[in-house]
């Protein structure tokens, strides 16, 4: 069984099930329609429920217990390795590499 499922998928996930949808949709700068449809897609794929909606709040179901353990893992997993890389990214350019010609000593600081 392969399903595609996209980072935003499981951010919204995540975040849906801690506060209403409008509370949710605004964390992550979507439009309530958006980060239903965004849900919505990810229960498709998985073929199961994992929100109770009502008028008033969210809960999760039982599947929606199981995943959103495995969901909060990759979405802080991909959050370590970015920030990780951004790290990297960040030392790399810290070093200054400048190219001389070997009379610069010479001309430039004349006691050397």
């Amino acid at each position: 069984m392969r399903i595609n499922i996209e980072i935003g998928e499981l951010q919204a996930f995540a975040v849906a099930e801690k506060s209403s949808f409008k509370a949710a949709a605004e964390a992550m700068f979507l439009s309530q329609p958006a980060l239903s449809r965004r849900i919505e897609k990810l229960e498709n794929g998985l073929q199961t429920r994992l929100l109770e909606r009502s008028t008033r709040r969210v809960s999760l179901t039982d599947a929606g217990r199981q995943f959103l353990k495995h969901a909060e893992a990759i979405v802080e997993q991909r959050e370590y390795v970015l920030h990780g890389m951004a790290e990297s990214t960040l030392q790399r350019k810290e070093h200054v590499t400048s190219p001389a010609c070997p009379r610069w000593p010479i001309t430039c600081c004349p006691g050397y």
